[in-house]
């Protein structure tokens, strides 16, 4: 980091001092300022404003589903009760329900706030399963990976910045004002992140008492609503890699790290006295 800016401090100057004009070292300044800045890891203070502007971006561009507070509640628990087996408990895992009832699909923030589609509940067959993609998500908190990419960004826009101050292209400010929603919520990760995830979400769960094929499961689900209906839009495979790939390598996980023994469904009570997996009874009224 120092060396790139270095070599751009360099360059600036070359370009500016032969003109001896006080605007344009002035300038530079501010160009490299900004490199400097936007090179530097980002702090916890800088994460959480960062993650409060995206999350409100992703809120507002799908609407929030607060029809059913239970609900809410309910998978809040679960996240909160995966997030606590993960390599950063302290991140305050939060879940936020997004009405999409037609999109399967679901974010995370670097400071663990996490985004999921009430299309993707509806696909969901268990708690297990709801803890996989939860255990996933957070994953990509606990590992650093969304941390990491929102830094990388940073890094390019310093550079765009910094340019744009030095030709006083000031229109590419408008061009990267989005780049940090574009990273969380739309660009794909690489797969060795996917598969990390996939497999510290696994783990995660399973050491919060949840069966470790529940991420398999819903894999599995998805795969076979995507070849036999056309009605969902499965917006989360748009930005992972090949699901059969996905399945085949939790496949080899689970066979390689856990031992087989029972895991007993989580089940309620209802009104009427019957006995039903909890999944299903807070999920009922969106099935």
């Amino acid at each position: 980091m120092r060396r790139i800016c270095l070599v751009f401090c360099l360059v600036m100057f070359t370009v500016v001092l032969p003109s001896c004009e006080w605007e344009d070292v002035e300038r530079a300044g501010y160009a490299t300022q900004a490199l400097v800045s936007g090179f530097r890891p980002l702090t916890r203070d800088e994460v959480y404003q960062m993650s409060l502007g995206v999350g409100a971006r992703i809120a507002g561009s799908r609407g929030v589903y607060d029809r059913d507070p239970a609900l809410t509640k309910y998978v809040n628990m679960v996240a909160m009760t995966v997030g606590h087996y993960s390599d950063r408990p302290d991140f305050y895992y939060r879940v936020l329900l997004l009405d999409a009832p037609d999109e399967v699909n679901a974010f995370m923030t670097a400071d663990g706030r996490i985004f999921m589609t009430t299309g993707m509940l509806k696909v969901i067959g268990s708690e297990s399963e709801l803890a996989g993609i939860l255990g996933h998500e957070i994953a990509h908190a606990a590992r650093g990976h969304v941390k990491k990419a929102v830094e990388n960004e940073r890094r390019k826009i310093a550079l765009i910045t910094a340019a744009s101050i030095m030709m006083e292209d000031y229109g590419a400010f408008a061009e990267i004002a989005n780049s940090c929603f574009d990273v969380i919520a739309l660009r794909p990760r690489s797969r060795e992140q996917e598969s990390e995830a996939d497999t510290y979400g696994t783990y995660y769960a399973e050491a919060a008492g949840y069966d470790p094929k529940g991420l398999l499961e819903f894999l599995k689900h998805v795969r076979d609503k995507q070849v036999n209906t056309s009605g969902s839009s499965f917006k989360a495979l748009d930005t992972h890699p090949d699901i059969n790939q996905r399945i085949a390598d939790l496949e080899n996980v689970i066979a390689c790290n856990f031992r087989p023994r029972a895991y007993p469904p989580v089940t309620i009570t209802t009104a009427s006295g019957r006995r039903i997996e909890r999944s299903q009874y807070y999920t009922a009224m969106l099935k």
